[in-house]
C-alpha cells in the first residue's frame, strides 16, 4: 500500500505526523527539491504534499516531470492562507485553479 508524504517548511509537521503522514521537515528550497526528486521516482509514495511557497520555487524541469507524470500525485498545499470572512470568489478562484493543475480540468465554483 502507498503512503502519503508531506514535505513542509512550518509549524505544521506535528499535524501531518498526528495523521499517520510521513513528514519531511526541511529549512531550504534546495533540500525541498531534493527530498522532493528523491521521492518522486520511488514507489513508496502514491500522493506528495509539499508546502505550496516550496512547490513555487522548484525549478522548471522538475515542475515538468510532476506535470507529466501522474504518479505519485503531488499536490502543492497553501499552508498560511488567510482570507477576510466575506471573500468567497478569492476563495474559489484558488479552488478552482488547484483543482485544474491537479485534474487537469478547470471546474467552476458557485
Amino acid at each position: 500500500m502507498y503512503k502519503i508524504l508531506a514535505i513542509v517548511g512550518s509549524e505544521v509537521a506535528n499535524g501531518f505526523v498526528l495523521a499517520g503522514i510521513d513528514v519531511a521537515h526541511t529549512k531550504s528550497y534546495q533540500e525541498a527539491k531534493n527530498i522532493l526528486a528523491s521521492n518522486i521516482s520511488n514507489d513508496k509514495y502514491g500522493v506528495i504534499i509539499i508546502e505550496e511557497t516550496l512547490y513555487e520555487n522548484l525549478d522548471l524541469y522538475l515542475k515538468k516531470i510532476i506535470d507529466k507524470g501522474s504518479f505519485p500525485l503531488v499536490v502543492p498545499l497553501p499552508i498560511e492562507m488567510k482570507y477576510r470572512e466575506d471573500d468567497h470568489s478569492m476563495k474559489s478562484s484558488y479552488i478552482s485553479q488547484l483543482l485544474k493543475r491537479t485534474i487537469g480540468y478547470n471546474i467552476k465554483i458557485n
